[in-house]
């Protein structure tokens, strides 16, 4: 019995859970039409980063759905959701691609 508990907190604890900006980037994803449709989604944005890794502008340049929604929450969440986002090791124009799926397998 005490082996089995010693697994489960070993296992709790690798867990790795996603950081901050990862997690609301899926929030995103899993409120909008395009999940409650049950739709994959891949999106290509264009990042504008300062030399400080501060994310200057975000834009969605194309998406494999057409979802304004989703799209602006993406454009919220890259720009710091309110706050200075940090790229560490980055500056100058750079291009991210996500891709989320219905069953959870995110590509961010």
């Amino acid at each position: 019995m005490k082996a089995i508990s010693l697994l489960i907190i070993l296992l709790a604890c690798s867990h790795k859970e996603r950081p901050l900006q990862e997690r609301q980037l899926i929030q995103c994803y899993v409120e909008s039409d395009t999940y409650t449709a049950k739709k994959p989604f891949e999106a290509n944005m264009s990042l504008n980063i300062s030399e400080l890794g501060t994310v200057l502008s975000s834009k969605v340049l194309n998406a494999s759905e057409k979802d304004a929604n989703l799209n602006a929450c993406l454009n919220y969440v890259m720009m710091g959701a309110g706050r200075p986002f940090q790229m560490e090791g980055m500056s100058g124009p750079y291009l991210k691609t996500l891709k989320f799926s219905p069953a959870g397998k995110h590509e961010l």
